[in-house]
């Protein structure tokens, strides 16, 4: 019996886990301001959040469009 291929939101869960981490983030707040003081927590500069934001985007574009494996698969062929 051959097994249905993942949707590919199944297939990249963790590339899209980590892109949905730093929306999250960026949407709560947590971003360092420069010269201003806050008490929140704080997850990198706007800057920094949006160049990992761009690259993870730009990496899940080229695993999907060359079809490479997800992060998940390169762990389950170590394991």
């Amino acid at each position: 019996m051959q097994k249905d291929k993942p949707s590919l939101q199944e297939y990249y869960q963790s590339e899209i886990r980590d892109i949905k981490d730093i929306l999250d983030n960026l949407q709560n707040g947590r971003i360092y301001l420069p010269g201003v003081y806050t008490n929140a927590q704080s997850d990198g500069s706007l800057e920094t959040n949006i160049i990992n934001l761009r690259n993870k985007l730009n990496e899940l574009f080229s695993k999907i469009e060359n079809d490479k494996p997800s992060d998940l698969d390169k762990l389950s062929d170590i394991f």
